[in-house]
């Protein structure tokens, strides 16, 4: 099993990788220990992804071209990049939005009231 390290710091190169994780036989200490058994599989992890937010997309559309891509590269490129394959976006204003606003009338669990006008 192989697990690399990547972090980003400002000032700093993106996505610098900082060695590999160093995988040791388990030894029955608990504690501040992150133990991995690859032969157990209790779930199926299917990707990783990240948020999409007014405030990003916003940032995102006052970079240049050239920007752009090497962002969307970092992003979901799985050779030169994180490897993203999901994204989440959010129904309804939140923190990373650029003002308040809401689809769906309070109180509508039916969802006959959702629209996307501001």
């Amino acid at each position: 099993m192989k697990a690399i390290v990547i972090k980003t710091v400002k000032n700093q190169p993106a996505m610098k990788q900082y060695g590999d994780l160093k995988f040791f036989e388990d030894d029955g200490r608990e504690g501040g220990l992150i133990n991995v058994y690859p032969h157990i599989k209790y779930q199926e992890i299917k990707g990783f992804g990240g948020s999409f937010t007014e405030a990003a997309s916003s940032t995102f559309d006052t970079l240049s071209k050239e920007n752009q891509e090497k962002v969307l590269r970092l992003y979901f490129d799985d050779k030169d990049g994180l490897g993203y394959n999901f994204g989440r976006l959010h129904i309804n204003s939140c923190d990373f939005s650029l003002g308040n606003y809401t689809c769906v009338d309070d109180g509508d669990e039916t969802l006959n009231s959702f629209q996307i006008n501001r």
